[in-house]
């Protein structure tokens, strides 16, 4: 997963998505800046990361990153993390 503290939603291609894990589909986000146009997400999962539960939305293996997704600012917020360089 590639960090970008700039990004609002965590993020995660659908190949990578656990087996087993639950997509809700009615959680739909639009994203823009990634392209020309928006990018809309396919749904959200929720995944366990230091025992806590944390949102990914799910998006296309074609999304324009060559990374499986993105941790972003709302995975530091809810996981109590920070980056420090």
């Amino acid at each position: 997963l590639m960090i970008d503290t700039g990004s609002g939603p965590n993020i995660i291609k659908e190949n990578f998505k656990p087996e087993g894990i639950k997509i809700n589909y009615r959680k739909i986000l639009k994203l823009n800046g990634i392209n020309d146009y928006p990018v809309y997400t396919l749904g959200e999962i929720v995944l366990t990361f230091f025992e806590l539960p944390v949102v990914f939305h799910i998006v296309s293996n074609d999304f324009p990153i060559p990374q499986s997704g993105i941790l972003s600012n709302e995975f530091f917020k809810q996981t109590f993390s920070k980056i420090d360089y």
